[in-house]
């Protein structure tokens, strides 16, 4: 199953995925959990969770869909995780120096008040779950970061920093500011990094025994 709140990711997910899901909702991802039925072994989130208004609802809501020894799985963009405190990606680069530019009005948080491994298994850990895994994956870029066929390039046409009256005017906008955001990239090393996490239900000591001896937690 599918869950994807905006109608055009949607639609893209159906057209890559296909009938390898059984089905597609538009739907709030607090919402979604109510039409699952029974308990699946993963759930998988990619680079969504902490856009989300209330990431820990989230994670609660998915909880009691979860299987024992299933996994919920998510990724993280490294723009807005702190993986070390010198390691950032050229779109937090580019955000910053648009908003160092006055283009936009907020840039983005310092790297050392991101959140990082700490406190988003703090945050799984309120709501009812215990790490099971953490890693750091660098994706390399063949080409310049701010030319056509680039990483960011690419990024910025489908999710541009930059508003407009409309998205073809947000993305020309955008692509133009690029090319003056290349000296920053460079100096900073900027580098693409995605952080994975792994975790598992944290059965209550009642769950434990339903599980062992009355065939599975409730819900």
């Amino acid at each position: 199953m599918v869950v994807e709140p905006n109608p055009s990711l949607l639609a893209a997910a159906r057209a890559r995925i296909g009938d390898r899901a059984v089905a597609y909702h538009a739907a709030d991802p607090v919402a979604a959990a109510d039409l699952v039925s029974g308990k699946v072994d993963r759930v998988i989130c990619n680079l969504a969770l902490l856009s989300f208004r209330d990431p820990e609802g989230v994670l609660r809501a998915w909880r009691n869909r979860v299987k024992p020894t299933g996994r919920f799985c998510f990724s993280l963009s490294g723009t807005y995780f702190n993986v070390l405190r010198d390691q950032v990606t050229p779109q937090y680069v580019f955000i910053q120096e648009l908003h160092r530019q006055g283009l936009l009005p907020r840039g983005l948080p310092s790297v050392e008040r991101l959140p990082n491994q700490r406190s988003v298994e703090g945050t799984l850990k309120g709501a009812g779950y215990k790490p099971a895994r953490y890693e750091v994956q660098e994706i390399p870029t063949a080409r310049p970061e701010t030319e056509p066929g680039g990483e960011l390039y690419n990024l910025m046409r489908i999710h541009p920093a930059l508003p407009g009256k409309d998205h073809r005017d947000a993305v020309e906008r955008t692509l133009a500011a690029l090319p003056a955001a290349a000296p920053a990239i460079a100096s900073r090393g900027a580098r693409w990094q995605v952080v994975h996490f792994v975790a598992q239900p944290a059965l209550t000591p009642e769950e434990l025994l339903l599980e062992r001896f009355g065939g599975g937690p409730p819900g």
